[in-house]
This record gives structure tokens, sequence and C-alpha cells, in this order.
């Protein structure tokens, strides 16, 4: 280093300094995290029979928690990120908005044969009517 500047073995001893560091740091940031969640994970039971929660996670093959999923996806990717709010209510109208006048009335659904919630709804009333 007689020129200010490192000959290739320290570059070298540095990078691997610096990657056996990060490699450090990730498995105890790892070991910690599996640490926190197996605490959370024993004690969360007791805590929600306690105050009597019901959980919300449905049993295996059953899709209803995915549409509510879905829907708050599309309202986070498609609607909240190019608005911003001042107020609240200013949020909630505009959310309701979304809903009654793009989501149910015109938005495409592929599960209802690409139809919108409103048509479908009324095709299954207009059926029931004509069954009776």
């Amino acid at each position: 280093m007689e020129n200010g500047f490192a000959d290739e073995s320290q570059v070298g001893d540095r990078r691997s300094a610096h990657s056996n560091l990060a490699a450090a740091t990730k498995r105890r940031i790892d070991r910690d995290l599996k640490l926190r969640l197996s605490v959370r994970q024993r004690h969360l039971p007791a805590t929600a029979a306690a105050n009597n929660f019901v959980g919300s996670m449905s049993r295996k093959g059953d899709c209803w928690g995915t549409v509510a999923e879905s829907f708050f996806a599309s309202l986070k990717k498609k609607r909240v990120p190019w608005r911003h709010y001042q107020i609240r209510a200013e949020a909630q109208r505009d959310i309701l908005d979304y809903i009654v006048m793009f989501y149910n009335s015109r938005r495409l659904h592929s599960t209802l044969g690409c139809t919108s919630l409103n048509d479908y709804e009324s095709d299954v009333v207009e059926l029931k009517k004509s069954a009776n």
C-alpha cells in the first residue's frame, strides 16, 4: 500500500470479512426472528382464548379468505396509491365510491364468468324468480 492503494490480497480479505459479517448477521437475525415467532406462537392461543377471540383462518381447501385478500389487493394496487387523502372521511368516501361505482358494477370477475358482481347478482335473482 505504498501508493495509497490497497493490493489485491487486502481487497480480497476485506471482501471475505464483509461477506462473513453479512452471513453472520443474517444468521443472527434469522435465529432471533425464529425465537420471537416461537414465543408468539406459544402465547397467542392462550391470549386469544382468554379474550374470547375466534381465529379467522379458514380450513384447508376453503377459499373464502382469498376473496377478501383479492379485493384488498386490488384496492391497494389500483386505487389507494394514486390518491392523497387529507382526512379519514375523505378516504372512506373514496373507497366506498370505488366499491359501489367500479368494483361491484363494472369490474369483471373471472370466477363469475367474466361478469360484474351486480350483473351476476341480478342473474341469480332472475334465476330464483323463474324457478319459483
